[in-house]
Formats: structure tokens, C-alpha cells, sequence
């Protein structure tokens, strides 16, 4: 399964249509996640493959909310803090 495939299937969304949106908030995350632990996402890591589709998720369900300061829930920003101790 691609990663595109697997974050669609944890967003359950079907259909091509988000595809664009999708790859990019991957990307964004990919960078977010390395940038902030150290941490390469390889699709080979569990944890790392978990935070980025729960970034994506938060993201993507909170499209609307740019400007309004939310910060990330704390099950993202715990798996942060863990890869981020485990490093690499």
C-alpha cells in the first residue's frame, strides 16, 4: 500500500478528488515531523508512519481553522515528543 493509499484509508476518504491536497499535506508533514524530531517518516517505522497520518488528519479536518491558533492534540504532539527522544 502507497502512503497516499494509507492516508486515505485512515481519513476514509474515497475517491481521487483530494488526491492533490492530500500529497501535499503528506509532504508538509513529512517536513514538519523531521524538522521538529530529526526524524526521517519511513514507511518501514510505525511511529513515524502513525504521527504523519494523524498530522494529516488533524490538518485536513481543520482546513478552516487557519489563523485561529489551535495547536496540535496532545496524542500528536506525544508521539513529537517521542520521536523526537528516540531520534535517529
Amino acid at each position: 500500500m502507497s502512503i497516499l493509499d494509507g492516508v486515505k484509508a485512515y481519513l476514509r476518504v474515497d475517491g481521487n478528488q483530494e488526491d492533490e491536497v492530500i500529497r501535499t499535506l503528506i509532504d508538509t508533514a513529512k517536513a514538519f515531523i523531521l524538522q521538529g524530531t530529526g526524524v526521517e517518516v519511513k514507511e518501514t517505522d510505525a511511529q513515524s508512519i502513525l504521527c504523519m497520518h494523524m498530522i494529516v488528519g488533524y490538518w485536513y479536518e481543520n482546513r478552516n481553522a487557519i489563523g485561529q491558533g489551535a495547536e496540535l492534540p496532545f496524542t500528536i504532539t506525544a508521539q513529537l515528543l517521542q520521536l523526537e527522544t528516540r531520534g535517529e
